[in-house]
């Protein structure tokens, strides 16, 4: 695991509704996750397996007991929000994930 001073982040999932005025996204809250959060230079481009994705933050974990975390869900910390851009799981052994992020908020 990555070493440094851990932050606690919120998992957030979404669920949309369709209103008069079309789809609205409501966030709810999943989990707490505990890890890394470090800052990369602006917009560093990083490359995925299929994609290029670009990111603001990396967040290292240990995975969700419950969950899957996916690009479908969400961070936040305090008001700033964290959209999940690329989730690896490092040395594919499930013990540990790193998760690129871009900050929107």
């Amino acid at each position: 695991m990555s070493r440094g001073p851990k932050t606690t982040l919120t998992l957030q999932s979404s669920s949309e509704t369709i209103t008069a005025t079309g789809l609205t996204a409501t966030w709810s809250d999943v989990d707490t996750v505990k890890g890394n959060l470090r800052a990369l230079k602006a917009s560093e481009r990083l490359s995925g397996e299929h994609q290029t994705v670009y990111a603001t933050h990396r967040f290292t974990c240990r995975p969700v007991t419950d969950t899957t975390i996916t690009e479908k869900y969400r961070f936040t910390y305090g008001s700033r929000i964290f959209d999940i851009e690329f989730v690896d799981d490092l040395h594919e052994q499930g013990k540990e994930l790193q998760i690129d992020l871009l900050e929107v908020t």
